[in-house]
C-alpha cells in the first residue's frame, strides 16, 4: 500500500536535491575557471568573492546530500527506488 504523504515527501525532496545537484555543478565550474584565471595571473589574488564561492559550493552539496538522504528514507515506505549520490565523475 502507497503511503501518499510519504511519496509527497520523496517528490519534494528529489526535487530539492536535484536542484541543490545542478547549483553544486555550475558553481563548481565558476570555481574551477575562477582557478584558471588565478593562475593566468602573474600576482596571486585572494578574494573574499572566490572563498565565498567556495562556501556556496559546499552548502549545496550539503543540501543536496541531506535531501538525498530524507527522499530516501520516504523512497522506502511509498514504493519508489532510492535516489543514488552521483559524483562529478560519474556524470
Amino acid at each position: 500500500m502507497i503511503n501518499y504523504s510519504k511519496l509527497g515527501e520523496y517528490t519534494a525532496f528529489k526535487r530539492q536535491a536535484q536542484d541543490a545537484s545542478v547549483r553544486r555543478l555550475y558553481l563548481t565550474v565558476l570555481s574551477d575557471k575562477a582557478d584558471a584565471l588565478r593562475t593566468c595571473l602573474s600576482e596571486p589574488v585572494y578574494s573574499v568573492e572566490f572563498t565565498n564561492l567556495l562556501e556556496k559550493i559546499r552548502r549545496a552539496d550539503t543540501e543536496m546530500r541531506a535531501a538525498l538522504q530524507a527522499a530516501n528514507q520516504a523512497a522506502a515506505l511509498c514504493e519508489e527506488c532510492p535516489l543514488e549520490y552521483k559524483t562529478f565523475e560519474l556524470l
